[in-house]
């Protein structure tokens, strides 16, 4: 359902402190599938955006595109050094992958 948190972004700082960034379903990504029957299955999220398309036999099947979600964050506290960076699923139903993640400094 829109406005669950399906994961997080933990972001591990040099100094040994942490930072959470939650994803949230509705506002960065949706389901992966686009099922024929969705509403509006393009319907722009606010911090997140469709940025490939596709297919597979499974897809075809159900007359359905699958599609992958492009969002970007800020870090939350900019004058520190992330070492690390964790994606922990929130354990819903739903099941947050990630493809690739690019850092800028």
């Amino acid at each position: 359902e829109d406005g669950a948190t399906i994961g997080r972004y933990l972001l591990h700082y040099r100094d040994g402190t942490e930072a959470e960034l939650p994803v949230v379903l509705g506002r960065h990504v949706r389901n992966w599938w686009a099922l024929a029957s969705e509403e509006n299955p393009y319907a722009p999220l606010p911090e997140g955006a469709v940025v490939w398309t596709g297919s597979n036999p499974s897809a075809k099947d159900a007359r359905a595109t699958l599609r992958l979600y492009l969002t970007s964050y800020e870090n939350p506290h900019p004058e520190k050094e992330v070492v690390t960076v964790d994606f922990v699923s929130a354990m819903t139903t739903a099941a947050p992958f990630l493809v690739a993640m690019t850092v800028e400094p």
